[in-house]
């Protein structure tokens, strides 16, 4: 490969890539109830124990506040996916174009507002996935590649380079 080759990608940030990458990027990691919705339960037993002090005015209402906590903390273990999607098609750069290029020297992409460039031996960590690949930065960003939006020939580039690029 020249030093001069140039891997220029395009998509859409969409819903259907943010649900991609929200899939393909969150951590498999099997739960028990308990770590689940441990959160929802500690803020229902704070709930319990202020309602129990009978503070005239205060106990009912502010009990009620974490009981309404722990019922969002519920909901949003419960619909984390949904959740995360909404969030991110709320965000300024949603249904703009995405151009990303590799190249030798590293990875650089700009959408809507947001530029962002990174070397090669910037990337720490990488593991590719069912659909594509999650890389994490020096500054801890995890971000996430699907393989949808590359040929051959690009994919095999990036691949290349983020080994080499580990061992620097």
């Amino acid at each position: 490969m020249t030093t001069s080759q140039i891997h220029t990608i395009e998509f859409e940030l969409d819903k259907a890539y943010l649900r991609e990458c929200f899939d393909q990027s969150r951590p498999r990691v099997e739960q028990s109830m308990l770590q689940k919705y441990g959160k929802a339960f500690v803020l229902l037993l704070i709930a319990g124990f202020i309602i129990q002090l009978q503070v005239d005015g205060l106990s009912k209402h502010l009990g009620a506040f974490f009981i309404i906590l722990a019922i969002i903390e519920m909901l949003s273990q419960v619909y984390a996916r949904g959740w995360w999607v909404t969030r991110q098609m709320l965000s300024r750069n949603y249904g703009d174009k995405i151009q990303l290029v590799v190249t030798v020297e590293g990875l650089s992409w700009q959408g809507g507002k947001q530029t962002l460039n990174y070397q090669w031996s910037q990337i720490n960590d990488s593991h590719n996935t069912e659909l594509g690949m999650v890389f994490t930065t020096d500054d801890g960003s995890r971000h996430y590649l699907s393989r949808a939006h590359f040929d051959e020939a690009s994919w095999a580039f990036l691949q290349v380079h983020l080994r080499s690029g580990h061992s620097v």
